[in-house]
């Protein structure tokens, strides 16, 4: 995916540990709408996310790639 540049956008809500089992870590990003002011927007994207981390079901390395490293890839910054 990464070699076609192909990102996955996912919410905090979806099952982000079966996805990232499946589609891999390097390849998704957090679709949060951020700025938006509309019923999809999630304000607290990042915390919702490195809850996951701390419950054990994703590792940092996972949300910080998700967070930065990813969104970084995927606009070629």
């Amino acid at each position: 995916m990464r070699e076609f540049n192909l990102f996955v956008t996912v919410l905090v809500d979806e099952d982000l540990p079966y996805i990232v089992k499946y589609a891999g870590e390097d390849n998704l990003v957090i679709g949060s709408d951020y700025t938006h002011a509309d019923q999809s927007m999630e304000r607290d994207f990042e915390e919702e996310l490195r809850a996951y981390a701390t419950r054990g079901e994703l590792t940092e390395t996972v949300v910080d790639k998700m967070l930065y490293d990813n969104p970084k890839a995927l606009y070629r910054l």
